[in-house]
C-alpha cells in the first residue's frame, strides 16, 4: 500500500541537498552536442523544481 496523504502510516523524511562535481567528456572530442543536451536537461530539471518543489 502506497503512502498517501490519508495514510496514517505515512512518514515524512527530511530532505537533504547534495552537490556533486563531475568531469564529463564525450566519446568524441570533436562532438560537443552532448553539452547542449546536458544543459537542456539541467534547465528542464530546474524548471520542474520551480514548479513542483521547493528550491532552497
Amino acid at each position: 500500500m502506497a503512502n498517501t496523504p490519508t495514510d496514517t502510516n505515512a512518514v515524512e523524511a527530511p530532505t537533504t541537498q547534495r552537490a556533486y562535481t563531475l568531469r564529463l567528456r564525450g566519446a568524441n572530442d570533436e562532438d560537443r552536442t552532448w553539452r547542449e543536451a546536458l544543459w537542456a536537461t539541467h534547465e528542464a530539471i530546474n524548471a520542474g523544481v520551480n514548479v513542483f518543489g521547493d528550491r532552497t
